[in-house]
């Protein structure tokens, strides 16, 4: 219900608007491509915010307890999960704007494929069709749109992929190679502490790691989705150049 409520209000904001701006700008089409990621992301990307808030909550409160238990024995362990989480973040912001330019630079072929769908099936192009070869052009201009998205949709999700790759290595390298080496190497050449407390850092430096690579999946998407929300605020922060003071006349029939 929450969510129902908080989507009929953003959709409310984005046709008021739509109706405030100039007429002018319905003749530019980066006009269209800003309006069309608006209306395009803008449910789905504020449902994903807030289940990710929550989500992000829950896993704070988990790392803090599973933290608490391995700097407790090692808390010279600290500066690698901060290292850790810098290069990530670096790495996660590369990604994060590889799938946005690629959302961005699609936006203009997603426009024409959706007008080719609109023409199939609205009733007021139906006879057209059916009485001349009218659909053989619209269908030779959806295809050339798929073809240009999947060219552009191909060299940023590359792009996209390898960043996801490195931010995963990072982590797992961090915790499996750097904190739990150290933690057996202290255990088995220094004897720092007993086969009952190893057992239980090893088990918190994994419950650790698992959250570590949860945040980071957390952090992108929280990232992506705060990209495309101020796309739509900067949809509405557009002033018409011409003011409209009226209501326009309501017809009777």
């Amino acid at each position: 219900q929450t969510d129902v409520l908080i989507q009929s209000k953003l959709m409310d904001l984005i046709y008021q608007q739509a109706l405030r701006v100039d007429l002018s700008c319905y003749e530019n089409p980066e006009f269209y491509d800003t309006y069309t990621q608006a209306n395009e992301e803008i449910l789905t990307r504020t449902t994903e915010i807030l289940s990710t808030m929550s989500f992000l909550i829950s896993l704070v409160i988990s790392m803090f307890g599973f933290g608490t238990a391995v700097l407790i024995y090692e808390p010279f362990i600290l500066p690698f999960l901060i290292a850790a989480m810098l290069i990530v973040r670096t790495v996660q912001k590369r990604f994060v704007d590889a799938r946005f330019t690629r959302r961005k630079k699609t936006v203009k072929e997603r426009r024409k494929m959706d007008y080719v769908k609109r023409v199939v099936y609205l009733q007021d192009y139906a006879k057209d069709l059916r009485l001349t070869n009218i659909f053989a052009p619209v269908l030779e201009n959806f295809h050339s749109a798929a073809e240009s998205s999947r060219t552009v949709s191909k060299k940023y999700g590359k792009r996209a992929g390898i960043y996801r790759i490195c931010s995963s290595m990072v982590s797992s390298l961090t915790v499996f190679l750097g904190i739990q080496g150290i933690i057996i190497y202290r255990y088995l050449v220094l004897q720092k502490y007993s086969f009952g407390v190893l057992t239980t850092v090893l088990n918190a430096a994994s419950a650790l790691d698992s959250c570590l690579s949860d945040m980071i999946w957390a952090g992108a998407r929280l990232n992506e989705n705060g990209v495309f929300i101020e796309n739509f605020r900067e949809f509405l922060a557009y002033q018409p150049k011409m003011t409209e003071k009226e209501d326009g006349m309501i017809p009777k029939n």
